[in-house]
């Protein structure tokens, strides 16, 4: 039998089967001496001296088989406890392994959920600046998109960047969905038409 040390799944497995192999092959032995008492019990009942020896060796070697049956149940509940630990130390093993790797990356996920919140605050001082030229350009009569325009396409920009995500609020089309550059690119090009056509004339001197 195996010590108390902690042994692979794999190995405890092996010997469990070993035990169940050899408590098939008692329990097999203990039928064939049933069998071969019972075949020469009235014989050796009834005065036949060979045979009540025979008889005698075989009901000693049967007690035995029971004892060695009832020793190898015992084994093997052992055998499956032991199973059992093993299974739960290798599981706590890869647990530990997970969690290794884990703190491994920690440091990372704090610096990328850093740098997220980072560029949510940018985004948000940015696209307020933007705001307020796009405002300014537009008090000037140089056109541009309205306040309500801006936000409405820019909530949709949004929207399809979450989809990523799942954490949109809305579902916009494929052909619907548009980059904030995209979208700044257009407008910055309508107002520059709108300021060329203003200074069409200086614009002509200066060529």
């Amino acid at each position: 039998m195996l010590g108390q040390e902690i042994i692979s799944p794999l190995e405890a497995r092996r010997v469990l089967a070993d035990l169940e192999a050899q408590r098939r092959a008692a329990e097999a032995r203990q039928v064939d001496l049933a069998a071969e008492r019972q075949r020469i019990a009235f014989d050796a009942s009834t005065g036949g001296a060979a045979a009540r020896k025979t008889l005698d060796a075989l009901t000693k070697e049967a007690i035995g088989a029971g004892l060695e049956i009832d020793n190898l149940d015992h084994a093997l509940v052992e055998a499956r406890r032991r199973v059992g630990q093993a299974d739960e130390e290798a599981r706590l093993a890869a647990l530990r392994a997970r969690a290794r790797q884990a703190r491994d990356q920690l440091a990372e996920l704090r610096q990328q959920g850093d740098a997220a919140g980072a560029a949510l605050a940018a985004f948000g001082a940015a696209f307020a600046g933007f705001l307020g030229i796009a405002d300014d350009v537009r008090k000037l009569g140089m056109g541009g998109p309205g306040r309500e325009l801006v936000l409405v396409n820019v909530r949709r920009v949004i929207q399809s960047e979450l989809l990523q995500f799942h954490l949109q609020t809305e579902v916009i089309a494929p052909s619907e969905r548009r980059t904030l550059g995209d979208l700044v690119t257009t407008w910055a090009n309508q107002i520059e038409a709108r300021i060329a056509d203003a200074l069409g004339d200086d614009q002509q001197e200066a060529a």
